[in-house]
């Protein structure tokens, strides 16, 4: 069984640094603004299941850890932004995000979460996804 993370545990460079390189309180690019509004405003009646897709390199990843850390968050938290997309059109100022200081979110930093589980592509002997 997991145990609760203390404040001296979580705060350790280790689990900052395990917490950012996840995504779980990294920002948003400011091209996922408008998708993560869609999404967490929807909030809890989100589908059971979410297809992120799009070219290598543009934050799918860090968008699906940010949105386990908002939904296992206990007090989400309304922040300002400010960013414009391509076309120089303002983006929406304001987003919910996890508070990045409850009981699970200092799970989600310390890599402890007992309701996340990460899967992935198993790979064989030879480094090929199977």
């Amino acid at each position: 069984m997991a145990r609760k993370p203390t404040a001296g545990s979580v705060a350790s460079a280790n689990s900052e640094q395990a917490a950012l390189d996840w995504g779980y309180f990294q920002p948003l690019y400011p091209w996922q603004l408008m998708e993560w509004q869609q999404v967490t405003r929807r909030f809890p009646a989100i589908p059971h299941a979410l297809l992120l897709t799009g070219i290598q390199g543009i934050g799918k990843r860090r968008f699906a850890h940010k949105l386990a850390a908002f939904v296992l968050c206990q007090q989400p938290v309304r922040s300002a932004t400010s960013a414009q997309d391509s076309h120089g059109s303002a983006l929406p100022t304001e987003v919910t995000l996890p508070c990045g200081r409850c009981d699970d979110c200092q799970w989600l930093a310390a890599g402890s979460h007992p309701s996340l589980m990460r899967i992935g592509l198993e790979v064989d002997a030879k480094g090929k996804p199977s």
